[in-house]
This record gives C-alpha cells, structure tokens and sequence, in this order.
C-alpha cells in the first residue's frame, strides 16, 4: 500500500504544531525541518511552559509532540492533561528510551496516534505532519464533520467534568 504524498505547503493550516523537549537542540531540530514543510512551530522545554502556552491560545494548536523524559512531568502526563483539557489537539510522543510500558500509557492513557524514536529525522517528522492534518486532507472527510466530531468529544468532556463536580458538591 503507497501512503498518499500530501503537500504540506500548500494546506494553509493557520495552526501551530507545539514541539516539548527540554533539549534546546531537539527543538531547534524541530523547528527546521517542520518547517521544511511550511508549518509553524512552538517550542516548549518542559510540561509547564507547553500547558501555558496551550492555556493562552488553545485553538492556535493542531499537535503536541512531547519528549517523554523531561524535569517535571513526563511527556506522557503532559499528553493526559492535553487530552482531558484540549482533546482536538492531536497528540504523540518522541523518546530516545525504548520502553514497551510508557507506550502502552501513552497510547491507552493519553490518546497519542504516533511514537518517534529519538533521534527524530526529516522524514519522521514529515509523516507524523502529514498523519496529524491527514483528517483534514483526506476528501472522504469535511472540515465540517471533524468539527461536529471533535465537538462531540468536547460536550462529552464537560459533560463528565460537570457530573463529577456536582456530585462532590452534593
């Protein structure tokens, strides 16, 4: 099976792909080759810095790669919060320890879609890109119906949110 060649250039995405390492040179890395393919990106060198940045400007974001090993909170309870918190924002997850546990976490317990290997190539980079807008890129699926999707999701959040806090009220 051929994996369909999107031209990431010329999508015109309007969002942010939110890189979080706490190596300056992973984020450097990042930037450059995500923008190779014409898409913007935010960096953040811990968990805390990447849930302000999210916090101030949600809808600004498309993706949040995280590094799973970082000072503070690991990459994968940064994916949880961003997928409570924000759950249309895709979510994947980079390390350089090959861990068959924190995988498992990261894809039951935080939503993610994609895991990379450190050290991260063009080509990583540009699949998991191209898998991240792949919804919006695909023809079968409108903008529309993954608006109503996501939405859906959403409602179904605060939904639960809002059960949980009115029975610790009662």
């Amino acid at each position: 099976m051929h994996a369909k060649k999107w031209n990431l250039a010329h999508l015109q995405l309007n969002k942010t792909f939110l890189f979080v390492d706490d190596d300056s040179a992973a984020c450097s890395a990042a930037k450059r080759m995500a923008r190779l393919f014409g898409v913007e990106v935010q960096t953040a060198n811990s968990a805390i810095s990447a849930i302000s940045l999210l916090e101030h400007n949600p809808e600004s974001y498309f993706l949040v790669l995280a590094d799973e090993v970082m000072p503070g909170m690991s990459g994968t309870a940064l994916l949880v919060e961003v997928k409570e918190r924000w759950p249309y924002i895709r979510r994947a997850l980079i390390s350089g320890a090959e861990n068959p546990e924190m995988l498992a976490r990261g894809f039951q317990n935080a939503g993610i879609f994609k895991y990379i290997r450190k050290p991260m190539t063009d080509t990583d980079i540009r699949l998991l890109l191209e898998q991240a807008c792949e919804e919006f890129l695909t023809k079968n699926v409108s903008f529309k119906d993954v608006v109503h999707e996501r939405l859906s999701v959403m409602e179904s959040t605060l939904n639960a949110s809002l059960k949980h806090v009115s029975s610790r009220a009662l």
